[in-house]
């Protein structure tokens, strides 16, 4: 007759440095409600230091540098890790043009892994790739100054992005549409494209774009829509994931003129709720409920816990801080996690062995 034995097992694997993070409800994760100012103040104005009316934010996880489209300024700011501000992109002194050199209204920004800049040039209708270091830029996608529906025009190109093998994808706002420009220069629709409307083969102007290349889903913030469309691409509609469609409000299950949608790495989902004043957090659970984390629902203001009109937003994935382009306060905020929940997210930093104890029990020797 067999015996039951209790038998642990150590086993000792080398790591070396690593992050572990796990990430489950909305009750576990946590920012501080008080954001730091990084850039701008309350006054516009065109110093180094000041913001008019930022919208576009890229933080580049590689060199920890934060992308800033300073709009109504019509340049782009660099912040660097050591507090060192500078213009990388437009005129310094804050004049718009059509020339290479100069931008008009810039919304949204792409750094790739060479840290070229990709600029949806908005009142240009031109998406601009500027080279790293360079002086001026080149239209990539759209016709300078000509805005239209021809598949190599744009109409206030919006939010944009880059996948791993270069082809440059959209938000053509005012045609309502995803339009995706293949590395050897093709253009196609890939969303949209069906008038403006609250269809699911429709977009009402689309101005947040996030790509989960893995997956091959677009991510998509419909503004006028107050919802937000998950379009698998090769697919003739999308799903709507977030908000009610056609109405906004400023309960959890509602948005208001969403401007930007992201993911982090765990799925969850953080939109820029604009016209309620705050950011909402959608964890990758199926909950169509969200979870204010930033800004206080329906209260404009100027001081550390309150956004006005936030339009874009940035997440660090490491370490989970969250940049907020708070537009009509003209400044960016960072928001510090701060969550200690053991199901929250878990940083473990110069780990050179991790313990793995597995044990097993009830063995049956015979």
């Amino acid at each position: 007759m067999g015996r039951l034995l209790p038998i642990h097992l150590l086993f000792k694997l080398p790591l070396g440095q690593f992050t572990y993070a796990e990430l489950e409800g909305p009750t576990d994760l946590k920012w501080d409600s008080h954001g730091v100012t990084v850039v701008g103040s309350d006054t516009p104005g065109t110093s180094s230091n000041q913001l008019n009316s930022p919208r576009g934010l890229f933080f580049d996880q590689k060199t920890q540098i934060l992308y800033i489209a300073d709009r109504d300024n019509h340049r782009v700011q660099q912040l660097l890790p050591n507090g060192q501000i500078k213009t990388i992109a437009g005129d310094p002194n804050g004049n718009s043009g059509t020339s290479n050199d100069r931008l008009n209204q810039p919304s949204a920004i792409y750094v790739d892994e060479n840290q070229n800049l990709f600029i949806a040039d908005t009142n240009n209708h031109r998406v601009q790739k500027w080279e790293k270091d360079s002086t001026s830029g080149s239209t990539v996608a759209g016709k300078t100054g000509n805005p239209g529906s021809d598949l190599h025009q744009l109409h206030s190109p919006q939010a944009i992005w880059v996948d791993s093998e270069n082809n440059l994808y959209i938000a053509d706002l005012s045609n309502h549409r995803i339009v995706k420009r293949l590395s050897q220069s093709s253009v196609v629709v890939i969303a949209g494209g069906n008038g403006q409307g609250n269809l699911p083969n429709q977009l009402n102007d689309p101005v947040g774009l996030y790509f989960d290349e893995l997956n091959n889903d677009l991510y998509i913030s419909n503004y006028l829509g107050h919802s937000i469309t998950k379009w698998k691409i090769g697919e003739l509609q999308g799903t709507f994931i977030a908000g009610r469609v056609g109405e906004n409000g400023t309960s959890s299950i509602l948005l208001n003129h969403p401007s930007t949608v992201a993911l982090d790495k765990n799925g969850n989902m953080y939109i820029a709720d604009t016209y309620n004043h705050r950011i909402e957090l959608f964890c990758n659970d199926g909950s169509k409920e969200g979870k204010r984390i930033a800004g206080i629902t329906g209260q404009i203001g100027n001081n550390d816990e309150h956004l006005n009109f936030p339009h874009d937003l940035a997440l660090d994935i490491e370490k989970y801080t969250l940049y907020v382009a708070d537009s009509e306060n003209d400044r960016v905020q960072k928001f510090t996690f701060i969550s200690s929940s053991s199901k929250g997210i878990r940083t473990i930093i110069e780990q050179k062995w991790l313990l793995l104890f597995i044990t097993i029990s009830f063995i049956r020797f015979y």
